[in-house]
């Protein structure tokens, strides 16, 4: 089997991590606030095109519940400075989850060094979700730096995944690289 990957696909998601995370130390909670507008507004406008789709076929549950979501959305607009607010709970709880769903994962991992960086980040995950509940002014920063964290360590899972991907191709393929393949004609 053939597994084809670009490096673009690997290393794309967590620069984007650390990206957002610098972002969210920068400006703290304006970022988490955009990101309800725009969550909101995305809601609404595919609602909206939705509920067009519903007239056509007729499908008045599909209409009522598209209805429901641009009402959610406009809500989602309204109350985006309530959202920013209430988001340190609800990171809190769900870096918690993550933590743990983190350490149940770690049996999976693959070298010993991804195991321990995996632990540590479970392990950090579960802390800044305590943090979370306790002191709301480090929410920023936490986030932040999960994010930063988290792109750097996927950075490194995605190395030793393309290296595994590569010496497993290798063994079928001795003429071949998996992760960014070129195609030669002849």
């Amino acid at each position: 089997m053939k597994i084809k990957k670009s490096k673009t696909e690997l290393y794309l998601a967590p620069l984007l991590d650390i990206i957002m995370g610098v972002l969210i130390m920068i400006f703290k909670g304006e970022v988490i606030r955009w990101a309800a507008l725009a969550l909101g507004i995305i809601v609404v406008v595919m609602a909206a095109i939705n509920i067009i789709g519903d007239m056509k076929s007729n499908n008045n549950q599909a209409t009522v519940f598209d209805v429901a979501l641009i009402l959610i959305g406009a809500l989602i607009i309204v109350f985006a400075g309530a959202f920013a607010a209430a988001i340190r709970i609800i990171v809190g709880v769900l870096l918690m989850c993550y933590g743990v769903l983190k350490l149940l994962s770690i049996m999976d991992a693959l070298p010993k060094q991804i195991k321990i960086i995996l632990i540590v980040e479970a392990v950090l995950y579960f802390t800044a979700g305590i943090l979370l509940f306790l002191d709301k002014s480090v929410l920023y920063y936490i986030l932040g730096a999960i994010l930063v964290f988290n792109g750097v360590v996927d950075i490194l899972y995605s190395m030793a995944e393309a290296k595994l991907i590569n010496e497993e191709e290798k063994k079928n393929n001795p003429h071949s690289d998996a992760i960014d393949a070129e195609i030669k004609e002849k």
